[in-house]
């Protein structure tokens, strides 16, 4: 798909859709694509999902299920307070590892 606006370079888009010819139906829905990337690399990368070596269904459908939970609420906070999932992260990481360290001076 080929898409030419005045003043600037031709923009072309390749997709496998060929009922999709409007330029902004294809953007839209790359959008929604994009926002389905996200999640999926915020729910490996942030809540471990990936990181199951259990065998049993029951396990496994637990993990998805406690990786799922602990993404909602990065969402949830994320919106509240501005921050980034990663800000977020560090920001726990931080706080445990201060707290280690000053338990371990009154020891």
């Amino acid at each position: 798909m080929k898409r030419e606006m005045k003043g600037e370079k031709a923009k072309f888009t390749i997709t496998n859709d060929l009922n999709l010819w409007d330029y902004d139906e294809f953007q839209d829905k790359g959008e929604k694509r994009w926002a389905i990337e996200n999640l999926h690399r915020g729910l490996k990368q942030l809540c471990g999902l990936e990181k199951s070596y259990m065998r049993k269904a029951q396990a496994q459908k637990n993990h998805i299920f406690c990786s799922i939970r602990a993404f909602i609420k990065l969402e949830i906070f994320r919106y509240k307070k501005g921050i980034s999932w990663y800000q977020q992260k560090w920001d726990i990481v931080r706080d445990a590892v201060r707290a280690y360290l000053l338990s371990l001076s009154f020891a």
